[in-house]
């Protein structure tokens, strides 16, 4: 069977536009799920006169790669930053960012690493949920609700 010139030409030119169009396609990124994942986010209710709540909340790190927590963001302040208890009697530190192993689990508490909100846009009472923005060093971001707490809560038994 004999096509004509006019075929041929339009057989090509589909030809070649399905092979761009796949590699559009492809090259299509979808968003990259993290390997974190966040439990237990509880922000602290200032005592009167602290200005600036600390949150705590456990982080596991379920992929194969070490990664570091990065930034944290929320609309109810100006400002999250990573901080670090060194030890008895030492200054709290600053943290650019935090260590998370791989397959590990890192909790932050105030007997360790933590955040802080800076610059409080709203006063928190008990049970509130605070919402924040957690990235990490590998790109990737999740949500985490933290629930205000009190100091003095205590678990019921």
């Amino acid at each position: 069977m004999k096509l004509c010139g006019c075929w041929v030409g339009f057989f090509a030119f589909l030809l070649a536009h399905a092979c761009v169009a796949t590699e559009a396609v492809s090259s299509t990124q979808l968003p990259v799920q993290s390997s974190v994942k966040a439990y237990d986010a509880r922000v602290i209710v200032p005592l009167p006169g602290v200005q600036e709540p600390q949150v705590f909340v456990r982080l596991q790190n379920t992929g194969d790669k070490n990664i570091a927590l990065v930034s944290a963001h929320s609309a109810y302040a100006e400002r999250i930053v990573i901080r670090q208890v060194a030890g008895s009697g030492k200054p709290v530190q600053v943290l650019e960012s935090l260590p998370l192993p791989a397959k590990t689990l890192v909790e932050l508490n105030a007997d360790g690493a933590y955040l802080l909100l800076q610059g409080l846009k709203t006063s928190l009472q008990t049970g509130d949920k605070l919402h924040l923005e957690l990235g990490f060093s590998d790109k990737t971001r999740i949500e985490v609700t933290a629930i205000a707490r009190s100091a003095f809560d205590r678990p019921h038994h």
